[in-house]
């Protein structure tokens, strides 16, 4: 007579077979549906406020009145806590973007003989994923800007008396209810004489109008249409787009940037 063959065999392991996931992969459409129907029951909820307030002035049943107000306010603050979560089930770490600049750093060093370190900080940061999809173009105009205008060459970081080695830090971070993500340079930094001529000599702004303003409001300059302080036209720079559309596309998901920096300390471009 044979015995029954065991499942399980001595020194083989089958625990993958009967393994359960703790992750389920949902589309994004099927997230935004859900966003729309919550966005529907609020409208509703409000409907309710309105139901309550008349019939507080026709219904004497002040037992009937306060069981309706807490079931109200019982949906109100699930149909809140439903739309909390649906949003947190749409972010992604931002991660998965700073990563994509690495090869374009390295790539760039390699053509310009310029030695650039590119370093993360808080890459773990969450965001929704509609700012993941769009937050790529503008990083990597400011990335562009800093390997090619920031970074200085060996010879004149040496003479500057600073590392051979540039840096580059793209960093992400929460503050109070928003998101802060800064790419930063410790190269040449930003000369807002140099600024101002160029915005000038390209009829951007009068030499009047020039005057008038404070030193952060000439930085702010460089996001103009059309502004380069580059002469040449090359891969990365010299064509007179960048910054405007780092402007543009940073409003278009309700972001502000702004830039800051000191001549031979570097730039931080901050949104």
């Amino acid at each position: 007579v044979r015995s029954t063959p065991q499942l399980k065999e001595k020194g083989a392991d089958v625990s993958y077979v009967t393994q359960k996931s703790s992750t389920l992969k949902v589309s994004f459409e099927k997230l935004d549906e859900l966003l729309n129907l919550v966005g529907e029951l609020v409208i509703h909820r409000t409907s309710l406020n309105t139901l309550e307030k008349r019939l507080q002035e026709k219904v004497t049943d002040r037992e009937l009145l306060e069981s309706f107000s807490e079931a109200s306010q019982m949906i109100g603050k699930s149909s809140t806590d439903l739309r909390e979560a649906i949003m947190k089930a749409r972010m992604l770490p931002i991660k998965s973007v700073f990563q994509r600049f690495q090869r374009l750093v390295r790539d760039h060093s390699q053509k310009s003989g310029k030695k650039i370190n590119l370093r993360f900080v808080g890459e773990e940061t969450e965001l929704d994923k509609t700012v993941i999809d769009e937050i790529g173009e503008p990083l990597l105009h400011l990335i562009r800007n800093a390997v090619d205008h920031g970074i200085e060459s060996v010879d004149e970081r040496i003479r500057n008396g600073k590392p051979p080695s540039g840096t580059i830090t793209l960093s992400a971070c929460h503050e109070s209810n928003h998101i802060v993500i800064a790419v930063e340079d410790d190269g040449r930094g930003i000369d807002p004489d140099r600024i101002c001529n160029s915005a000038i000599a390209k009829g951007l702004i009068g030499a009047d109008e020039a005057q008038r303003l404070s030193a952060h409001e000439v930085l702010q300059l460089v996001f103009l249409p059309g502004f380069s302080t580059s002469s040449e036209v090359n891969e990365t720079s010299g064509r007179g787009i960048g910054l405007d559309v780092v402007n543009k596309t940073v409003t278009s998901f309700n972001g502000m940037i702004d830039i800051s920096g000191t001549p031979g300390s570097g730039t931080r471009f901050t949104i």
